[in-house]
């Protein structure tokens, strides 16, 4: 046992603070209005197991290749691989959300008339990126890049915050116009989620790529 320091707190601060805007994100994409809400349940399910499994596999071999060389080198180049292996399997969910939403937009004139098979596509769509990035925020979290996982984090509730000043606050700017309909709210801000996702995610892995290639700045 050991008294709480100011560190301590500091980072249980920064992990709840990467929890609320974790949740948030789910509130947005799972469990807004429209009755395509749970085409993001499949991915989410099934994904966010996955993602902790990568990740957790990442830091067990990372804390054994530390025991396994006596030298910095050695273990520099241990870590960098196991880093790009992990960066390389977080890629794929990224690609599938931005062509599941590139989809979306782009739908035959059959499909194009019914508004519930756009949103449902829009909602896997950020399903697929919100299990994604959830393993991204894990990943840079554990290379003690806390912070950056938590601000990336935030972008959906700041996006939530923009919307809800639209509605509250007639006079704040809103970037794109908001129907009045709670059904047509959900539609508006679909797009903007997954858009929102979308660059959370490569900013992610952009940084936890740094971090990667450089083991000695994490």
């Amino acid at each position: 046992w050991r008294a709480l320091t100011a560190r301590d707190a500091g980072r249980a601060v920064g992990h709840g603070a990467l929890g609320l805007g974790q949740a948030v994100a789910f509130v947005l994409v799972a469990l807004g209005p429209g009755r395509s809400g749970g085409a993001a349940a499949v991915p989410l399910l099934l994904g966010v197991p996955l993602t902790e499994v990568l990740i957790g596999r990442y830091a067990v071999r990372c804390a054994v290749a530390l025991d396994d060389h006596e030298d910095r080198t050695g273990y520099h180049r241990q870590v960098r691989r196991l880093g790009l292996t992990t960066l390389a399997a977080l890629v794929p969910p990224l690609t599938c959300g931005v062509a599941l939403a590139t989809a979306a937009g782009h739908l035959p004139y059959g499909l194009a008339s019914h508004p519930d098979v756009r949103a449902g596509l829009l909602r896997l769509a950020s399903g697929v990126l919100l299990a994604g990035a959830y393993g991204v925020l894990l990943l840079l979290a554990i290379q003690r890049r806390l912070g950056t996982a938590v601000l990336l984090a935030s972008w959906p509730a700041a996006l939530a915050a923009v919307v809800a000043a639209g509605y509250l606050l007639p006079w704040a700017p809103v970037p794109w116009p908001l129907p009045d309909s709670l059904a047509g709210w959900a539609d508006a801000l679909l797009p903007a989620t997954v858009g929102t996702l979308t660059a959370a995610y490569l900013a992610g892995l952009a940084v936890a790529a740094y971090a990667v290639l450089d083991p000695r700045s994490a």
